[in-house]
C-alpha cells in the first residue's frame, strides 16, 4: 500500500533433480536448443511490446452493468503511467497481444454517468475514481508462491488471470473533492486470462462501487481534506516529475539501484558489457583492474537503457510515462546433481555441462512486461 500523506485516505487493505544418464541424442540437440532460444530472444528484443497487435475489450460488456448499479454519478480520472493499454495477453505460446479498450475509460465513465438514473442523485454528491494502475496479466502458482498468495487446487504451472489495480476514491460536491479510500491490490480468477477477461477486469471497480454509501458522506466529508480538482490532479500525477521521465536523453553509465535510474544518476566509471550464452556481465575498470559487478539495477550505453533480471539484460522501450521490455518478472535457477559414470569420466563431463547451463541459462519464453514506475517491479 502507498503512504497516505496528509490526504486522510483509509487504507484497504531451488529444486534438486537427478540428471538421467546422458545420451548421444542430448549431445546432438543441445546446440540446436541454445541456438533457437537466443534467436527468439533477439527477435523479441528488436520489437517494442507496444507495437504488438491489439486485443480489444468492449467496455460496455465489461463495466456497463456495474456502473448502472452505482448509487450516484461516478467519474474517472485516468492517471495511469500508460493509458494506451490495460495489459498483455498470450493467445498461444508465442502469440502475444496488447489489451486495449474500445474507447477511453474516462469517456466511458462520463457516458454512463450522463445516461444512468441514480438512487441517490438528490444528495448532491458524485464520486471521482482516480485510476493510478489497471493491468491484466497471467501468472502461475509457482510465481505467486514468492508473494505467499494461496490458490487452493491450482497446479504449479497452471496459468490463471490476474488484474492489478490502484484506485483512489473521492467524494465530490460542488467544486470540491474529499478523499475517501484507496484500493491497492490484485484480483485473481483461477482460469486463463483469455477465457475469463470479461469477468476479471471489472472486479476492482465493483469492489470500489460496493463501498460507496452516499448516506454516510455527511458524517465523513467534514473530517476529510477539501481539495480542488487541480490539487487532485497534481497529487495524482506527482510521479511524472521524476528526472527519468523529463530528460530527453540518457548518459552512459551504470544504475546501481532503481532510485539511481529514476534520478538518472549514473556511475560513469569506464565499463564494458560481456554478453555470452550463459550470462550478461558488466565489467568495470577500477584502479587499473577489471571487476565484474555483482549487484546493479541496469545500465545505459548512451542511447538505450537495459534492465537486469537474473543474469540477463533486457532493452527498455519507453512508452508514455513508463518503460516496457521483453523478458521475465523473475528468474529461477535449477541445480542438477550428477556423479561420475565410467572410467573415462565422459558422463561426468556432460553432467557438469548441463549443470552449468541450467544454473545460468534462461529456459522460459520471454514475455512482454511493463515497469511499475512507483515500485520498479515489472508486471
Amino acid at each position: 500500500m502507498h503512504r497516505n500523506g496528509n490526504l486522510n485516505f483509509k487504507r484497504l487493505s531451488c529444486n534438486t533433480q537427478p540428471v538421467p544418464n546422458p545420451t548421444t541424442m542430448r549431445i546432438i540437440l543441445l546446440p540446436f536448443l541454445l541456438w533457437y532460444t537466443f534467436v527468439a530472444t533477439a527477435q523479441n528484443a528488436a520489437n517494442a511490446p507496444d507495437k504488438l497487435p491489439a486485443y480489444t475489450v468492449h467496455l460496455n460488456q465489461v463495466l456497463g452493468v456495474p456502473l448502472k448499479k452505482a448509487p450516484a454519478p461516478v467519474y474517472l480520472l485516468d492517471a495511469r503511467q500508460d493509458s494506451s493499454k490495460i495489459g498483455f495477453i498470450a493467445t498461444t505460446k508465442n502469440a502475444h497481444y496488447k489489451i486495449v479498450s474500445d474507447r477511453p475509460l474516462t469517456q466511458f465513465f462520463d457516458e454512463c454517468s450522463r445516461s444512468n438514473k441514480f438512487s441517490s442523485a438528490d444528495s448532491g454528491y458524485s464520486y471521482l475514481l482516480v485510476l493510478r494502475k489497471l493491468w491484466l496479466t497471467e501468472t502461475t502458482l509457482a510465481d505467486e508462491e514468492r508473494v505467499k498468495i494461496k490458490t487452493p487446487g491450482a497446479e504449479a504451472n497452471q496459468r490463471f488471470g490476474k488484474v492489478y489495480a490502484r484506485i483512489e476514491v473521492y467524494a465530490q460536491k460542488d467544486a470540491f473533492f474529499y478523499p475517501l479510500f484507496r484500493l491497492d491490490s490484485c484480483f485473481f480468477e483461477q482460469k486463463s486470462l483469455r477465457t475469463n477477461i470479461t469477468r476479471l477486469l471489472p472486479q476492482p471497480f465493483v469492489y470500489c462501487l460496493r463501498k460507496l454509501d452516499p448516506g454516510q458522506l455527511e458524517a465523513i466529508v467534514p473530517k476529510r481534506k477539501k481539495m480542488t480538482f487541480s490539487e487532485v490532479t497534481l497529487f495524482s500525477n506527482k510521479n511524472l516529475t521524476q528526472p527519468v521521465l523529463l530528460s530527453t536523453g540518457v548518459q552512459r553509465g551504470v544504475y546501481h539501484t532503481y532510485a539511481d535510474f529514476l534520478r538518472q544518476k549514473t556511475d560513469t566509471t569506464s565499463f564494458t558489457i560481456q554478453s555470452a550464452q550463459l550470462s550478461d556481465e558488466v565489467v568495470v575498470s577500477r584502479n587499473g583492474k577489471q571487476e565484474v559487478l555483482d549487484h546493479f539495477w541496469g545500465f545505459s550505453d548512451g542511447k538505450q537503457v537495459f534492465i537486469r533480471v537474473g543474469l540477463s539484460l533486457f532493452t527498455l522501450h519507453p512508452v508514455q510515462n513508463t518503460f516496457e521490455f521483453w523478458g521475465f518478472r523473475s528468474l529461477k535457477q535449477k541445480y542438477f546433481q550428477a556423479a561420475p559414470v565410467g572410467g573415462d569420466g565422459s558422463a561426468f563431463a556432460l553432467s557438469f555441462l548441463l549443470h552449468t547451463l541450467n544454473t545460468k541459462k534462461v529456459t522460459a519464453n520471454q514475455q512482454p512486461l511493463q515497469l511499475d514506475m512507483e515500485t520498479g517491479i515489472p508486471f
